[in-house]
């Protein structure tokens, strides 16, 4: 009993993901409201920190009812570097509405340091790792 029940939850998750546009490979960044982040802050990217394979697709799902940006840093808006990854073009074209979604592929392995332009570095934050 206790092994077929994780299968069917399994099952179910992945036939609810495909259902709203997800395939197997996709990987999602929330945008989350103040309730939902574990640091306290206003907003923040959940998770914040996701290591990926090259070539999948991190979907941000923003679901707050404000707007955001995913924007990779630089200084001297973060404190940090964009990271060590290869790829350009990675930021949201303009702000993601609420309900709305960002999405982009990783190819270049290394690291990519992203943030909030609207919101800020020092509340929202987040690192994809691409392996």
């Amino acid at each position: 009993m206790h092994t077929v029940l994780p299968r069917r939850i399994s099952a179910v998750v992945a036939i609810v993901g495909l259902a709203v546009g997800l395939s197997a490979c996709d990987s999602v960044v929330s945008i989350v409201p103040m309730a939902s982040c574990t640091t306290g802050k206003s907003f923040c990217y959940k998770p914040a920190m996701v290591s990926v394979a090259s070539g999948t697709k991190v979907i941000f799902k923003n679901n707050t009812t404000v707007i955001h940006t995913v924007t990779r840093c630089a200084t001297p808006a973060c404190p940090v570097s964009g990271g060590t990854g290869s790829d350009t073009g990675f930021g949201s074209p303009g702000t993601i509405p609420a309900g709305g979604t960002y999405a982009f592929v990783f190819h270049g392995k290394g690291t990519y340091v992203y943030y909030c332009q609207i919101h800020g570095y020092g509340i929202m934050h987040g690192t994809i790792t691409v392996t």
